[in-house]
């Protein structure tokens, strides 16, 4: 699964490759930014995206598989632990249902993870304002008037600490 174009609001992403090769896209989805190489012995092997920068990725390869270790700084173990479990077991379960995933579900999980689409604009600042400010009301919208959750019971239960 590649991730839609995005940007974390304070984290930077950094990239670890790991198995394969990965193409990573910075600011926009047409043409890669850097390719990382876990085949290549001299390859490129890491970089890092800072916060409010556009970005995605895509396996390099059709028939191969792709392994990232993937780290946010600062680090949000718990909330990073609660969206991917929420985000990636929700699109599961409606894989298997057969059933399209909701937009305002999936709006609500990224406004909880302070992570905005990357929404066409001609400048950077508004790229990064309208994406927040559509993040919000969707997320809002989802959540107040149409009942979703941030988190699910089914795909996480925060740790609590004894």
């Amino acid at each position: 699964m590649n991730p839609p174009l995005h940007y974390h609001i304070d984290q930077t992403e950094s990239f670890r490759i790991l198995l394969g090769e990965c193409h990573l896209f910075n600011t926009t989805a047409d043409v890669p930014w850097k390719t990382l190489s876990a085949k290549d012995p001299d390859g490129l092997k890491t970089a890092s995206i800072p916060n409010t920068i556009y970005h995605t990725l895509q396996n390099a390869s059709t028939s191969e598989h792709l392994i990232l270790d993937v780290k946010l700084s600062p680090e949000d173990a718990e909330g990073e632990q609660m969206f991917f479990r929420n985000f990636f077991g929700y699109l599961d379960d409606c894989r298997i249902a057969g059933q399209p995933p909701s937009f305002f579900q999936l709006m609500v999980f990224l406004k909880a993870a302070d992570t905005p689409l990357g929404l066409p604009m001609p400048t950077q600042w508004l790229r990064v304002v309208v994406s927040r400010v559509f993040m919000n009301v969707m997320g809002w919208w989802g959540e107040w008037v149409l009942g979703y959750e941030k988190t699910y019971e089914e795909y996480y239960t925060e740790r609590k600490d004894i």
